[in-house]
């Protein structure tokens, strides 16, 4: 038996796939055979390390706006039509899984080529043009968010699959790791990518926040170098508060759930991924959604968590330093609105969500086989 993962292109499609990897892999045969066939991005080294033979292809996609980049985006499509196919014809799956993004299109095509049934799910509350071309040929459609019935009525709602170690983390290894000294820590997440805005404005507002607070920044790779820049001249006249600020250019797993362990309060962007990991580690929130998002369908996101009181907003217009460590500071010295919001998040995850998109692609191997 053979299953092909695809998806892309950033760890919020690929973290997903490795949760129902994890569960298929405890269910099926051991002689099943895993794949990943998609665009080269971040965690595929990990999707290797777990066992899943990946495959890197090139994938285009159609800018939302007219630069120069369109041509080479539109070289891509074909290119990557031809590659899927190849691909597709070598590993010969019985079922396809695509996680959405830009690199699903061509896969899903080249399944439907070849008569091979494929299984896709939707992170977001409004789904993406990926995902809406890939639905067209899909046997069944998994979902994060109830308000996506608006355009897949008769998908399933299962949550967003997360890794469960993100609630296994452990705090003592916290402090062992980043050296905590003050009792109050905030984890801020930019995402598999980094989010330089987010960095930006959390290391202005760090002398005020660093007074009362820890902190534990995951910058991302490609920002790496220029948020330690930009921390040391800001705190360059403030040593002392320089040993609170841990910058980190990417969180693997169990640093990641060290990190939920021993933090108050989780400030990230809102993608589905983000927000149902800070979910399921039962972490209060406070959101700025990407305005450049498309369909602004992280400002969607945020909306359905804060409406419910597991987080709140702050818009990309009111990124200011000094609003920014005003509303975070709040949110830390009301411990009963805090415990209340981690109730609440608790309730919004779907711990299950791995398991139940599991289900759905091996209840839809029969078919494949028969």
């Amino acid at each position: 038996m053979r299953i092909l993962f695809t998806g892309g292109g950033t760890g919020g499609h690929i973290f997903p796939i490795l949760a129902i990897f994890r569960s298929l892999k405890n269910r099926l045969p051991k002689e099943t055979e895993y794949y990943f066939v998609g665009p080269k991005t971040d965690g595929l080294e990990t999707l290797t390390q777990e066992g899943i033979r990946v495959y890197a292809i090139i994938a285009g996609k159609l800018p939302r706006y007219i630069t120069a980049r369109i041509v080479v985006e539109l070289i891509k499509i074909p290119t990557g039509m031809v590659l899927a196919i190849i691909a597709l014809w070598r590993t010969m799956p019985d079922i396809v899984f695509g996680k959405g993004g830009y690199g699903t299109v061509p896969i899903v095509l080249a399944a439907r080529l070849f008569g091979i049934p494929v299984i896709i799910h939707e992170s977001d509350a409004i789904p993406g043009v990926a995902t809406r071309i890939a639905a067209r040929f899909a046997s069944a459609i998994a979902i994060s968010f109830t308000d996506t019935l608006a355009w897949f009525p008769k998908a399933r709602i299962t949550g967003n699959p997360v890794r469960v170690t993100i609630k296994q983390g452990s705090r003592p290894q916290a402090q062992a790791r980043w050296h905590i000294a003050l009792g109050e820590v905030i984890l801020v997440l930019g995402g598999s990518q980094g989010a330089w805005q987010l960095n930006q404005t959390i290391l202005e507002a760090a002398p005020t926040l660093l007074e009362k607070t820890e902190i534990i920044l995951q910058c991302g790779a490609k920002t790496h170098h220029t948020t330690l820049e930009l921390a040391r001249r800001i705190l360059q006249k403030t040593p002392h508060l320089a040993t609170l600020l841990h910058i980190d250019k990417f969180l693997d797993e169990k640093e990641l759930a060290d990190a939920y362990a021993i933090s108050s309060l989780v400030v990230s962007r809102a993608g589905s991924g983000t927000l149902y990991e800070n979910a399921l580690a039962a972490k209060p929130m406070l959101l700025i959604p990407l305005e450049s998002a498309a369909a602004n369908h992280q400002k969607v996101n945020a909306a359905i968590f804060a409406k419910a009181g597991g987080a709140e907003i702050i818009t990309q217009e009111n990124l200011a330093p000094h609003l920014f460590s005003k509303k975070i500071l709040t949110l830390l010295q009301n411990r009963p609105k805090l415990h209340q919001m981690s109730q609440i998040v608790q309730h919004l995850a779907l711990p299950n969500a791995a398991d139940d998109v599991a289900s759905m692609i091996i209840e839809n191997i029969p078919k494949a086989l028969s």
